[in-house]
């Protein structure tokens, strides 16, 4: 826990903003790169910013099941090249994400004095928990798109913890600061 307060004790609101526009460039070229697999998986005409809501189950933040995964990786069919690139593509988005994240916890318990030292190592640990599901998502995804597992009945389970661990931290970091502006 010393190194990760140490390097959370350095982070100012620059970095924040950084990691933040960071994320959004990424998310641009994520949603451009991954067009082509969208454009398989999407079932009718789209308009506007429909067109670049995310069909892949992978990507909803809704929720999604066993059959949905599996129709999933049917029907990438012989696209399931570009979308294990897609993989590869994602690590930077993922250690955006964490950093935007580590970045906003790190600004909401420096100097709150109310945070006991466990309370803040959680809140330090969250987005490198979220960094480490989203890492092991993919893992799955990639046996799944080889071919080289039935990962269908997992994939979905780490894609929820994924998400509440993103929600999670925010939502801490967030209540953190919500309580230091009160004190």
């Amino acid at each position: 826990m010393i190194g990760l307060a140490a390097a959370a004790d350095g982070v100012r609101p620059v970095h924040l903003a950084a990691a933040l526009a960071a994320l959004v460039a990424l998310l641009g070229v994520s949603t451009w790169l991954h067009a082509d697999i969208e454009a398989v998986l999407r079932t009718g005409p789209c308009a506007g910013l429909d067109c670049v809501r995310p069909q892949r189950p992978d990507a909803r933040m809704a929720g999604y099941g066993v059959e949905d995964f599996r129709t999933f990786v049917a029907t990438l069919g012989p696209n399931r090249r570009p979308a294990l690139w897609g993989l590869v593509l994602d690590l930077p988005v993922i250690a955006a994400v964490a950093g935007a994240l580590f970045a906003a916890a790190a600004l909401a318990s420096g100097g709150a004095a109310f945070l006991t030292e466990r309370s803040r190592a959680m809140l330090l640990t969250l987005p490198l928990a979220y960094a480490g599901i989203d890492l092991a998502e993919n893992a799955l995804l990639a046996l799944a798109y080889l071919d080289a597992a039935d990962v269908s009945r997992i994939v979905p389970w780490a894609s929820a913890l994924k998400f509440a661990l993103i929600a999670a931290s925010a939502a801490a970091s967030l209540m953190v600061t919500f309580v230091r502006w009160a004190v």
